[in-house]
């Protein structure tokens, strides 16, 4: 419970949605996974499963490959595949097509299975709005472990201290 509210506690304020609030869907061009060059929703797809939705703007990708390194192995123990990952680009400088290329060179370097990489969005300004990640240079990665379509945890730039707790976090969604 101690536990619960300090995370809530250095959440607020931060970029994003907060624990408690529902993740929306958003239709993004799929650069890997089951529904690759697509524009498949995600949320919509798998969102009575347990979910980590990474947004990303890519701009440091060695600090992120741990951190979707922990999802992915996390991830991989849900029973049954009942839990799903996924990582979106949003990075404004780049053009989808460079986007894209670097999902796929990122993809097949990092080889993680259960991390589906995702391309920019068909409504970036709609999805900048409904995951509250305005003001965009606030933060560069956001990590939302959500169950039921609602956020349980969210990690902003994440370090590599808060590995363990992003893991406990989505370890807490399958039990």
């Amino acid at each position: 419970m101690i536990a619960a509210i300090g995370l809530l506690l250095a959440t607020a304020g931060t970029p994003g949605l907060e624990v408690g609030e529902a993740v929306s869907p958003f239709e993004p061009y799929w650069v890997s996974g089951p529904y690759e060059k697509t524009r498949q929703c995600p949320v919509c797809e798998y969102g009575a499963l347990p979910l980590v939705i990474v947004w990303s703007q890519f701009k440091a990708p060695k600090a992120l490959a741990p951190v979707l390194k922990a999802v992915n192995d996390t991830v991989a123990l849900a029973p049954g595949g009942r839990q799903k990952a996924f990582v979106v680009d949003l990075n404004a400088a780049a053009s989808d097509t460079k986007s894209r290329a670097a999902l796929a060179k990122f993809s097949k370097e990092w080889a993680l299975p259960k991390v589906f990489f995702l391309s920019r969005l068909g409504s970036t300004k709609a999805v900048l709005n409904d995951y509250k990640l305005s003001p965009f240079a606030a933060w560069e990665t956001i990590v939302y472990v959500a169950k039921d379509r609602m956020v349980t945890a969210k990690f902003v730039d994440p370090n590599p201290a808060e590995l363990p707790a992003i893991v406990e976090a989505i370890k807490a969604t399958t039990q």
